[in-house]
């Protein structure tokens, strides 16, 4: 059943759910598992800088651009391209699209990093495809299951979460 803003608010539970949980396991794997083995200079300033960013432009960037690109547009396309070859949409052809769309997603957050003068180490590459791939295949499936609008408050609300942790790390 796909989510409806008129529809019943237990609609909403989920991608609120999803929103928060996937929010505080990227927080926990960055801060404690990649962070540590990233150089401390990359680490502070890709933090400053999307401190700068401020929420609403993160909310804004993340929650709706990002999700109208690659869930909507760059999933939707590889979804297409598996209807066209294999004439349906099945499981394995969505898997595949929103696997697909996760990668892409993940090596499209590394140009970024070149653009702000931070050489891309091998710990902020396999950083930033395996948390956006891993964001990108959650919201991929929420996409797939309840729409566009329940991924764009999943990931609204995992900036949400992400910004106040970021903040302490920065602060301290």
């Amino acid at each position: 059943e796909s989510l409806s803003i008129c529809g019943r608010k237990t609609q909403l539970v989920l991608p609120i759910t999803i929103g928060i949980v996937s929010g505080l396991i990227f927080v926990g794997l960055y801060f404690w598992v990649f962070r540590p083995q990233m150089d401390k200079d990359s680490a502070i300033l890709t933090e400053r800088i999307r401190l700068e960013m401020g929420l609403p432009t993160r909310i804004l960037i993340g929650g709706i651009h990002e999700e109208i690109v690659f869930r909507w547009g760059v999933m939707g396309f590889l979804a297409w391209i598996g209807l066209k070859i294999f004439g349906d949409t099945t499981p394995l052809v969505m898997w595949i699209s929103i696997i697909l769309a996760g990668l892409i997603f993940g090596l499209a957050h590394l140009p970024g990093t070149a653009t702000l003068g931070i050489e891309p180490s091998r710990a902020l590459i396999i950083s930033s495809l395996t948390l956006n791939l891993l964001a990108g295949t959650v919201f991929g499936w929420l996409f797939w299951q309840y729409g566009l609008l329940a991924t764009m408050i999943a990931h609204a609300l995992y900036h949400v979460i992400l910004f106040p942790f970021e903040r302490h790390f920065i602060d301290r």
